[in-house]
């Protein structure tokens, strides 16, 4: 089997923000991370819920000193993890 995650969704898309072309701070997207921009004590703000933010969020709000604000539409929808065993067959 073979799974690709590179999906449709691999290209950028920014939001069109007020003052964004002027703002002197870094400016990344998550598909684009920026390993040498250290975030520690910095004010970041995340654009975005899906799974990008999913995924960044909760590795960057324990680095030191930094203060996370996310803004995002509407909230993300999840259903609870189920945890059966994938050796447990189905016989319904």
């Amino acid at each position: 089997m073979i799974i690709s995650a590179a999906g449709a969704l691999n290209t950028p898309i920014f939001p069109k923000l007020e003052g964004m072309d002027t703002f002197l701070g870094e400016q990344f997207h998550s598909s684009r991370w920026q390993d040498d921009v250290d975030l520690r004590g910095k004010r970041v703000a995340i654009v975005g819920n899906g799974s990008s933010g999913i995924q960044v969020v909760p590795n960057i709000v324990g680095l030191e000193g930094i203060r996370v604000t996310q803004f995002f539409r509407s909230p993300g929808y999840f259903t609870p993890k189920v945890r059966r065993s994938l050796a447990a067959r189905d016989q319904s």
